[in-house]
């Protein structure tokens, strides 16, 4: 028992130093480069120092023991500073993983920090760079910390490969409207935009719906949320609904019939430990792949104004991972130019699923 907690104090030594040294190493690039244009040769070489470290603290990490694939993720603070995390999957409820991304943001709000994360460096067991996972991205998007234009660059096992570098913005694409706001201000901002919305709903088209499904879609999901009806525990409600074409209608020889399109709704079930609460999008996963012979035509999620939102994580995962990518999603763009969101500009447009959760790892069994 001694000798293994020694063990382990050497591996947190090792990497303390490593993290101490590449945090002296940015200060001094700091003051040299204050003002200046950095040369991307020099971000190259920045981000492999910062990359070399991360692999270190993964290769000393024992896999955890679920996937038995290790992660780890590195946050470069504006002011210099570092704050590492790893992936942890002590149950066989796998729903209850702990990513790399957000462990390494819960250790930001540990240790009070205040300084922009200016990188997001990521490295894994895998042979090729893999991206954050919707949750990660969501999560980090709205963290206070955090700009859409936040680097997240990430590389394989390999610490000579060549990484990939995208922006937060690049990863997830159609974020809430309400990212950043707090419940009150959530409600304030939704009893604002109810109206114009509205009227935008009104008028929206969806290739292969009707004017009058589109509008039954719309409101069976806001029919869904009025079921969440637990605001003490947060003020928002939410509810989905799914426009399902039956591609098994009319394949019968001689017949003329169009296909079949029905309606399944879901609202969303809040839980104490909000982790644990039921997404609306979800829920409505059972009866999508119930018939093989059926396929989503759209999907939406509305909060209890009729204000459709880009999908939460977990759906857009569901979606894209399963092969639901075509489907159309309705979403609400905010103009992000004013920082004032009573003042913001909302358009309500529809996206294909895909296109919510770009860059998504392959699954390959």
């Amino acid at each position: 028992m001694e000798a293994s907690s020694n063990k382990g104090l050497l591996y947190f030594t090792v990497a303390a130093v490593s993290l101490v040294t590449l945090w002296k190493l940015q200060r001094r690039q700091n003051r040299l480069g204050a003002g200046s244009q950095r040369d991307s040769v020099h971000q190259d070489e920045v981000d492999m120092q910062y990359l070399r470290s991360c692999h270190i603290l993964r290769l000393q990490l024992s896999p955890p023991a679920q996937s038995n694939f290790r992660v780890v993720a590195l946050l470069l603070l504006e002011d210099g500073s570092v704050v590492a995390g790893t992936n942890d999957e002590p149950s066989p409820n796998i729903s209850l993983a702990m990513c790399a991304e957000r462990c390494a943001f819960l250790r930001y709000r540990v240790q009070q920090c205040s300084s922009p994360v200016q990188t997001v460096y990521i490295v894994t067991d895998a042979n090729t760079p893999v991206s954050p996972g919707t949750a990660c991205r969501e999560y980090m998007y709205c963290h206070h910390a955090t700009r859409p234009t936040t680097r997240i660059v990430m590389q394989s096992k390999e610490p000579q490969s060549d990484p990939l570098c995208l922006n937060l913005s690049d990863l997830h694409p159609f974020p809430s409207i309400y990212a950043g706001l707090t419940p009150e201000e959530q409600m304030k901002f939704g009893r604002t935009l109810q109206s114009s919305i509205q009227q935008q709903v009104e008028q929206l088209q969806v290739t292969g719906l009707s004017h009058t499904q589109m509008s039954n879609l719309i409101q069976a999901a806001q029919n869904a949320s009025q079921q969440d009806i637990r605001d003490s525990l947060h003020a928002m409600r939410y509810g989905a609904a799914v426009a399902i074409v039956d591609c098994s209608a009319g394949t019968t020889t001689g017949s003329t019939d169009p296909p079949q399109i029905y309606i399944v709704q879901a609202p969303q079930i809040k839980a104490l430990e909000y982790g644990c609460t039921l997404d609306a999008a979800c829920q409505l996963a059972s009866q999508i792949l119930v018939n093989k012979k059926a396929r989503p035509v759209a999907v939406v999620l509305v909060d209890q104004f009729g204000i459709p939102h880009g999908l939460f994580a977990q759906a857009r995962a569901f979606f894209v991972e399963h092969g639901f990518g075509d489907c159309m999603v309705i979403v609400t763009r905010v103009d992000s130019t004013s920082s004032q969101a009573p003042e913001k500009k909302a358009t309500v447009q529809c996206v294909p699923a895909r296109e919510l959760a770009p860059f998504v790892p392959e699954f390959r069994s």
